[in-house]
């Protein structure tokens, strides 16, 4: 017997409904449903009532007000009563309401729009209503996205409502038993819906993340078209790099990048941060995982078929340029100002006819002024870094089509994506993809669905690569890059007399070809078959097939260098009588190819299981996922051809070809269960065991096992409190894994010619890393317009899988891999959702995100070593990870005193102006220097210099609407963190780095070239280039103008809305940072060394939908 009908109560006291509501729920276990754009909710009501039951409260209530009530178990649905009587021309319409998962919704609020006409679905979702058959219907429930829907004289409709994506009440389907609503999540999974990812639409997947989620860190480690983002969830999780997410796209589990995956395909992106949440995924799974789901035609009306336009148009632009030297410190020719195409130095001798660049005839060398400061001025200063950067183009045609037919429904696009970069002489990226997913229900207990995504890129990347970048800033400013060559080759070989090392950046540019075609085929099939309403099977196989073509080629007449044009070496060159003063030198040109084909396959069989017992809900799934991996690729490489003009393998002679093959293959099968309760629709409790097997595991250690347990408690179904409409703890631990690579636990040989010399010792026991996470959290929905999510997690890394050195006995082998450290990460991170005002004209939204990650090696059995660019980084036990190592200069009077020499006097020192300690005596002379700290021997000392672990970071995204205009804008506020700038490093060594210039500097402050190159240090890894990496961007921005069927004036057939607008990426910086921009790095670590820079993208962008 139920319980409730025996519940007697007591009520004395003046209250509105809600607040009855509220109360009967706090003393009784019974919930209610009800539309929250009832007006009855707020009215008053005097109740004076001794041990009554609810009917009878309830009956008293709702005396003289419009609503009734029904009651059915623990639930009570409130409905507005059918004000008006049914007219001779109204017709009745019958429907059901189903959310985007296909259940039903009791408790919708059913409208008559410009009426009180209104009726409320029942508990199996289905509602009739008297209407008119020109009446326009809204359907409004409290977590989802109100719909408007024209009767058309219907008398049967079928509507699916969308999830609000502001509220808890979305719907999560990545690490959980089956689709869970937010609200009983009790681990932390993000959800970004196609409404945010359109706001700005991304050139990629993993560029729309940025800043949108806490504890997402994406960087564009390059701002090559095309190029990946380095995505990392929660901090790093491998000492030894590799610290991206697992990927699943439709089911498919990625082997490539996020970077080809279209924006506008996508209709979700859930992302699972911790092993706690990613334990179902096992022993791929320690990085997190991102799921990403594409659109489909199932939330389509029958019948109907929707086509969605979208054209984008723009240019993109080098955000930032670096600051050069424009002056020198070399001596002038008194006649210097005569000549207008290059600067004229003293003590050297020009022919008559000289223009610009290496002429041989030239005698004579520059002669260094006797201050060496850099402060006179060329008499040519052309700014070689806009030469060689250009506005590049950007263009994107999407075309989406969704359709629904009875038991089957598609959708199908074309993309055509182009980004030209900000380089001359380069192509760029291009993209095109094309998808088309099916659903076809066979009877209501099969169902297919097919996911087929083709795509297609080519990349024209910078030929030579990215040197250019290097050269551009190292060539002094007075030279003329677009100067021919004597051969009526393009650019200039040596465009600068005086520096012959640097090549003309645009030479390489324009003459070499660096190019790379890709096809990629994802497909994921799945087959379902509902048994009943407790049991149910699907069967699903997914695969993704890749295969690439790259192609760097130098022609047969590259320049590899200039001569002088005459033969007798003791010849005075002004007196030699030819016609040309330059020979070419040709490299006879080189030609490599490689090519790959991988093919990555998943077969997976679950049986899911679905039951309520009373007040007790069950969801659970068992699942078997075999997984199979095949890549082979071949490399080869000739040099000299044989004729001009034939850039094929056929134009060498055989001695000077060589080709390389590799093979891989990889075999993993996997069982897991889990299993989810809800009691009373507030205590949950979730549990999962994982068992993975992979050939990547050593002999002895060839399945692993993983698991998860979970639970959260709904704390206002318990305790009303004022103002809160949800709050939620929850508590997780869980394990996850990071398989070895491919051969690690092999024993390996290198064969040059046909000998093989030893490389690796074999491993049998050699095991995944292991992820163990403590997640805890809380999330609250309050004042009716905000959401709050806190989660604080502790993640441990055991058995991390490092190369360690044997000794010279260990059979001859110098390497092992091992299990042999601990990284532990400690993170918080929150999330706080505003609809701060939302009306029928006007609306605002905000977010904030903010996370904070601390992670350090805990443990190291190997000895301590560096890794990373130049190794810089120190990997140490007790070290924090990410930590660079090397000398400094003394920057105190105090550290100075440490190592004074004998008999000197610290008076004799101050701190110089860049807080370096010299000799006072030296200042602005060419003694000035600094001194490099050192130990006590003497020796330098090897230090801490910087950790690049930022002190937080922060996003904002916020969006105004007004009527038909609306905005939107994405900033990202990163706080701390150091980069070590090897761009500015090395143009000290070239005298080309703009701190140099001294040409308006006071004289007293000025400083000799002398003093720059001892800051220089030879190139040695030195704290005075660490740089403070905070910034603040505006990532992303948007203003569009939209007309629909809600458009006064508006009523053009066929056409749904228009919407055109202007979209900003990258858009703007604020950094003390120096570089071309602070979101830098090489394998995960900030370390800027002359990369492509990021840029930024203006664009127009029209789309319309019929």
């Amino acid at each position: 017997m139920n319980q409730n009908k025996m519940k007697s109560l007591s009520v004395n006291q003046e209250l509105t409904i809600q607040e009855l509501f509220n109360l009967i729920s706090s003393k009784t276990s019974y919930d209610f449903f009800y539309s929250s754009q009832l007006e009855e909710l707020n009215e008053k009501v005097y109740i004076d009532i001794e041990n009554a039951s609810v009917s009878q409260i309830l009956d008293i209530a709702f005396n003289n007000l419009s609503i009734e009530y029904t009651i059915k178990g623990n639930d009570i649905l409130i409905r507005k009563k059918e004000t008006s009587l049914l007219s001779q021309n109204k017709i009745k319409v019958t429907g059901v309401v189903y959310d985007d998962l296909g259940t039903p919704l009791p408790g919708v609020n059913i409208i008559v729009k410009d009426s009180n006409i209104g009726v409320t679905t029942d508990f199996d979702g289905v509602f009739t209503i008297n209407v008119y058959p020109t009446d326009v219907l809204l359907f409004s429930y409290m977590g989802f996205q109100t719909e408007t829907i024209p009767v058309n004289n219907k008398t049967c409709l079928e509507i699916n409502l969308k999830p609000d994506t502001n509220v808890l009440n979305e719907v999560i389907i990545s690490g959980v038993a089956s689709g869970t609503s937010r609200k009983k999540m009790s681990v932390s999974v993000a959800k970004l819906n196609s409404e945010v990812l359109e706001k700005a639409p991304q050139t990629s997947v993993s560029s729309s993340l940025q800043s949108k989620i806490p504890g997402v860190t994406v960087n564009s480690f390059s701002g090559s078209p095309g190029g990946s983002s380095n995505i990392v969830l929660r901090g790093s999780t491998s000492i030894s790099g590799g610290n991206s997410p697992m990927i699943l796209v439709d089911g498919v589990i990625m082997g490539g990048s996020l970077a080809d995956i279209n924006v506008d395909d996508v209709e979700s992106i859930e992302v699972v941060k911790g092993a706690a949440a990613s334990s179902l995924y096992g022993s791929q799974a320690a990085n997190g995982v991102i799921v990403v789901t594409s659109k489909r035609g199932k939330n389509l009306e029958d019948g109907k078929t929707t086509v969605t336009i979208r054209n984008e148009l723009g240019f993109q632009r080098v955000a930032n340029l670096l600051d050069l030297s424009t002056s020198h410190h070399y001596r002038l020719d008194p006649t210097w100002l005569e000549t207008d195409t290059y600067t004229k130095y003293q003590f050297v001798n020009y022919p008559d006819d000289y223009v610009s660049g290496w002429d041989p005839r030239i005698t004579g060398n520059r002669v260094e002024k006797d201050d060496h400061y850099q402060d006179m001025p060329y008499r040519v200063n052309n700014d070689l870094q806009k030469e060689m950067f250009t506005d590049g183009t950007y263009i994107t045609n999407y075309i989406g089509v969704g359709h629904k037919s009875g038991k089957t429904n598609l959708y199908t696009s074309f993309e055509n994506n182009k980004s030209e970069g900000v380089v001359i002489e380069t192509g760029g990226y291009q993209r095109q993809s094309f998808r088309l997913n099916i659903d076809h229900a066979i009877s209501k207990k099969l169902n297919l669905s097919a996911s087929n995504n083709y795509i297609r890129t080519d990349n024209d990347y910078l030929g030579g690569g990215t040197s250019a970048f290097f050269e551009v800033a190292s060539t002094e400013p007075d030279v003329d890059l677009f100067q021919k060559n004597v051969d009526g080759q393009e650019y200039n070989f040596y465009p600068n007399q005086w520096n012959t090392q640097f090549a003309n950046p645009l030479y390489d540019l324009w003459k070499k070809e660096s190019t790379a075609e890709k096809s990629r085929f994802l497909g994921s099939y799945d087959v379902n078959y509902k048994m009943n309403n407790v049991i149910s099977f699907k069967a699903s196989y997914a695969f993704e097939l890749e295969h690439f073509n790259n192609k760097i080629l130098s022609p047969k007449t590259t320049i590899s260098d200039l001569l002088p044009n005459y033969i007798d070496p003791n010849a005075d060159p002004l007196e030699v009588d030819y016609a040309d003063p330059i020979t070419v030198a040709y490299t006879g040109g080189a030609l490599s190819k490689r090519n790959y084909k991988a093919l990555n396959e998943s077969f997976r069989f679950t049986i899911n299981f679905k039951k309520t017992w009373g007040e007790l809900d069950f969801n659970g799934k068992l699942s078997y996922l075999n997984e199979d991996s095949h890549f082979e690729s071949v490399t080869t490489n000739g040099t000299s051809f044989v004729l001009n003009d034939f850039p094929i393998f056929d134009n060498f002679d055989p001695e000077t070809i060589d080709a390389t093959d590799y093979t891989r293959d990889i075999r993993a099968q996997n069982y897991f269960a889990i299993a989810s309760f809800v009691f009373k629709d507030r205590y949950i409790l979730d549990g999962l065991f994982r068992r993975d097997g992979s050939s990547l595991f050593g002999e002895n250690e060839r399945w692993q096992n993983y698991f998860r347990v979970s639970g959260a408690y709904r704390i206002t179904k318990d305790l009303q409190i004022p103002g809160v409409q949800e709050l939620k703890i929850r508590g997780a631990y869980g394990t996850s894994g990071l398989r070895p690579g491919f051969g690690d636990k092999d024993e390996t040989f290198s064969l040059n010619d046909g000998i093989a010399t030893k490389n690796t010792l074999g491993n049998k026991n050699l095991k995944p890393s292991r992820s163990a996470e403590l997640e805890v959290g809380i999330e609250a929905s309050f004042l009716k317009k905000l959401r709050l999510e806190a989660t604080y997690s502790n993640t441990k890394v055991t058995d991390q899988y490092l190369l360690a050195p044997l000794a010279s006995h260990a059979g001859g082998f110098p390497y092992q891999n091992v299990n042999a450290g601990e990284l532990e990460s400690k993170t918080f991170e929150a999330v706080l959702d505003a609809q701060i005002i939302s009306n029928e004209k006007f609306s605002w939204n905000a977010a904030i995100t903010f996370d904070r990650t601390r992670q350090k090696i805990t443990k190291l059995t190997i000895p301590e070593y560096r890794t990373g660019p130049r190794n810089t980084f120190r990997i140490k036990e007790g070290e924090t990870f990410g930590t660079m190592y090397g000398v400094d200069f003394v920057r105190t009077l105090e550290q100075m005193e440490q190592q004074l020499p004998e008999g000197d006097d610290i008076n004799n020192y101050s701190v110089n102006r860049d807080g370096v300690v010299v000799l006072t005596s030296d200042i602005g002379t060419v003694d000035e220097k600094p001194f490099v700290l050192t130990d006590e021997s003497g020796a330098e000392l090897v230090h801490k210099i910087g950790d690049i672990n930022p002190d937080f970071n922060l996003g904002l995204n916020t969006s105004f609407s007004y009527k038909n205009i609306s905005a939107y804008m994405l900033w990202q506020w990163k706080q701390g963190g150091d980069l070590y700038n090897h761009t500015a490093q090395y143009l000290v060594r070239d005298n080309r780095l703009g701190i140099i210039d001294q040409i308006h500097t006071k004289p007293e402050n000025k400083k000799t070239v002398n003093y720059y190159q001892a800051l220089y240090d030879a190139d040695a890894i030195n704290g005075f280039w660490v740089e403070d990496a905070t910034y603040v961007k505006l990532n992303e921005a948007s203003l569009y103008y939209t007309l629909n069927k809600k458009s006064k004036g508006f009523n053009v057939d066929y056409i749904e809305e228009i919407k055109i607008g202007v979209i900003g990426r990258n858009l703007w910086t604020i950094t003390d940072y120096t570089g071309y921009d602070p979101q830098v790095g090489s394998d995960g670590f900030l370390f800027d060394d002359f990369g492509y820079p990021n840029f930024r993208n203006y664009s127009i962008s029209v789309q319309i939908k019929f």
